[in-house]
């Protein structure tokens, strides 16, 4: 996709990791396993970009934007930025 489709919002692709429970119940200390986060991929049109979040919109028309979603950058792992040769990541 040219970044120039989507009303010049750059596609992107982010990893991230994302907060995880061990499910319902009580869990004994002694026997419980380890618990690591959740690791997620968001595919989208980049709106903002700050020193604290990244905004991302699912689908862009001529007027507005659907499906926003914001991450923080402390759980980004990479931003692949896919029409720019050899800067996959952030």
């Amino acid at each position: 996709m040219a970044k120039d489709e989507g009303w010049g919002l750059d596609p992107v692709v982010v990893s991230w990791l994302d907060a995880r429970t061990a499910g319902p119940g009580w869990e004994d200390i002694a026997t419980m396993g380890p618990l690591e986060p959740c690791r997620c991929t968001t595919a989208g049109f980049l709106i903002a970009e700050d020193d604290a979040t990244i905004v991302l919109a699912q689908t862009v028309s001529e007027e507005a934007v659907q499906g926003r979603i914001v991450i923080p950058v402390g759980c980004v792992v990479s931003i692949k930025r896919p029409w720019r040769k050899g800067k996959g990541r952030r």
